[in-house]
């Protein structure tokens, strides 16, 4: 009955729009013979030359001058082929489609000659195509391999995770906040009193590796991480490497124009730049095998914004950033670091940086100060074009348009996280350097922005096991 009800006023609104009225009379011979008349097709719900049509199952309408009889069904054609039903209702021929359409393609539907017929007369109607071109819908991961981490040994809950992912990606956002500064997750909290949704992901950062654990930050103590990780949320860590000024100085940095840190050097077994790197992998890897004993994965970002020029692994180039990452990579693997999913960052016009499609499960762009949802796009656009069987995310970013207007621009984003600003005094009304709570809050009431609450009730994360 609801599909009858649906038939009926999808063709009161075709006529409507249309205002067809017509009347026609059957028309008879000398001898009272009645002769065929011809039906006409006066709507149909898509037009020749459509395009951005909803690639979704449903009803496509063909509204005739009168009441017609289905006379031959298999002369309705679509192609390329999907599953469809013909039918007729009075003076309606509906093709109901069983499966939905591909995105951006272009299809031709035809009403073949003799489909029906004049209910009176027994008169064909006419031969009528109609192509039309569908829209352009989410990415699509192109193979299921995509969806496997590029480390072979990864941990069954990083590959869970990373299957989790895949699985929202185009569909939805995951929420993140950054810590300010630190192994904490104050700006979590802060959104979650404003907002009342707390983010799915929260995300740290290795600043302070040097001094841990005797001062500073001590990141043995995972407690923040594992608190959100059991809370059902996920977990980010950044790593902005900080590097001694010199060979012999205490004192360290990440900035290039600082630090006479030289990553070309890092080819030399034995150099100092040398030793420096492995002395950070091994403090990093004995860190990360704390969270991989607690059974938590970790989205892996280090040494963002590759070819950023205030970073001293910035500055040297393509190719010794490009090894510094596959030594990490590997030393990682030996020590069995498999807890990780690998995102590489890039500012945009960094994209010979790229580590190599083995060495990465993600990619993310760090953008700021744009006014318009398409600027993001565009950047997006290059990245998707470049890595298209990969995620992309938005991360370290700052005063860009709310997510949802960056989603609805058509902007696919697995996760986005901006930038902690570490002045925030935590009201409602603080002027956050980089998104502001008024941002928070227009991006968090969207339902496509997914928060803790989605994570905790989602099968695929339900089933690890969090220790």
């Amino acid at each position: 009955m609801k599909e009858k009800i649906k038939h009926i006023i999808t063709r009161l609104l075709v006529c409507a729009l249309l205002a067809v009225a017509m009347v026609l009379n059957v028309g008879c011979g000398p001898d009272n013979v009645i002769e065929p008349e011809t039906p006409l097709i006066v709507a149909q719900t898509i037009t020749n030359g459509s395009v951005g049509v909803s690639a979704e199952p449903r009803d496509l309408v063909i509204l005739f001058d009168r009441e017609v009889i289905l006379v031959d069904a298999a002369a309705v054609t679509l192609s390329p082929a999907v599953n469809y039903e013909v039918t007729v209702e009075k003076d309606i021929l509906i093709i109901t489609l069983r499966e939905p359409l591909e995105y951006l393609t272009d299809y031709l539907l035809v009403i073949g000659e003799g489909t029906v017929k004049d209910k009176l007369t027994d008169g064909p109607n006419l031969r009528r195509e109609i192509a039309f071109t569908t829209e352009k819908g989410p990415y699509v991961p192109p193979t299921e391999k995509t969806m496997v981490l590029v480390n072979p040994n990864a941990t069954y809950e990083a590959q869970q995770v990373y299957t989790f992912l895949w699985s929202v990606y185009g569909k939805a956002s995951l929420s993140a906040a950054m810590a300010n500064p630190g192994w904490n997750r104050a700006e979590c909290e802060w959104v979650y009193e404003w907002t009342g949704h707390y983010p799915a992901i929260a995300s740290f950062d290795y600043l302070h590796l040097h001094l841990s654990p005797n001062g500073g930050v001590d990141y043995t103590d995972i407690t923040e991480a594992q608190e959100h990780w059991r809370a059902g949320g996920l977990v980010s860590i950044d790593w902005n490497w900080m590097v001694p000024l010199g060979e012999t100085s205490k004192q360290y940095a990440t900035e290039a124009q600082k630090t006479g840190y030289n990553l070309k050097n890092i080819a030399k077994e034995g150099s100092w730049e040398w030793n420096v790197m492995m002395a950070g992998l091994k403090k990093a890897a004995d860190m990360l095998l704390l969270l991989k004993d607690a059974g938590i994965p970790v989205i892996w970002r280090p040494i963002p914004c590759a070819a950023a020029k205030v970073s001293w692994w910035g500055v040297a180039g393509a190719e010794s950033y490009i090894k510094l990452w596959q030594t990490m990579y590997d030393y990682f693997a030996e020590r069995g670091v498999d807890n990780l999913i690998w995102v590489w960052s890039s500012v945009g016009n960094d994209f010979k940086y790229y580590p190599g499609e083995e060495y990465v499960d993600m990619v993310t762009i760090t953008i700021s100060n744009k006014l318009y949802p398409k600027d993001v796009l565009s950047l997006w656009n290059s990245a998707n074009a470049l890595f298209p069987h990969k995620m992309i995310g938005l991360a370290g970013f700052g005063n860009l348009p709310t997510i949802p207007s960056i989603l609805d621009a058509e902007a696919q984003l697995n996760y986005f996280m901006p930038l902690s600003d570490k002045y925030n005094d935590y009201t409602e009304g603080y002027a956050h350097s980089y998104a502001t709570m008024e941002w928070w809050k227009a991006t968090m009431a969207d339902e496509r922005i997914l928060n803790l609450n989605h994570l905790v009730r989602n099968k695929t994360l339900s089933r690890i096991n969090r220790k």
